[in-house]
């Protein structure tokens, strides 16, 4: 199951290093609820289990899609590395951090490269990118 602070991890494409570095984590935190909860709706997930990051594991590719997808991160399918760059700048000014994220994405980027075969729908590409994203976690 997905945690909420993995969630808020893989939103700020790698940069889990300290608080500091973010502008605004409650606007952060509060975006990441709204989008969550936009995912589920349109999903059918209860948006109680939502809330509490609790739902059947059989939606967590394609929830991770919908929300991939709803920050830019997935554009039809594909992984967009300037786009989760773009997004983690906002909310990261350390120079040293924004350069490990680059290059996290960089190698992030192989998922675009596997034949999936679901296309844009892109549920088992999210999990992919998940995976590779889990593999950096605490890395920075």
């Amino acid at each position: 199951m997905i945690s909420h602070k993995f969630l808020l991890f893989v939103t700020l494409a790698f940069c889990l290093e300290t608080l500091s570095v973010y502008a605004d984590i409650d606007a952060m935190t509060a975006a990441i609820n709204q989008m969550s909860q936009e995912c589920g709706k349109e999903l059918g997930i209860d948006p109680e289990k939502v809330k509490e990051f609790k739902w059947d594991v059989d939606y967590e590719p394609c929830f991770l899609n919908c929300f991939y997808t709803k920050y830019g991160m997935l554009n039809k399918g594909i992984f967009d590395k300037e786009k989760a760059m773009d997004y983690a700048k906002l909310y990261v000014t350390d120079e040293t951090v924004l350069a490990q994220i680059k290059e996290k994405n960089e190698d992030c980027t192989k998922v675009n490269d596997i034949d999936i075969g679901d296309g844009d729908t892109s549920c088992k590409r999210a999990a992919l990118l998940y995976k590779c994203i889990s593999s950096h976690e605490g890395v920075i």
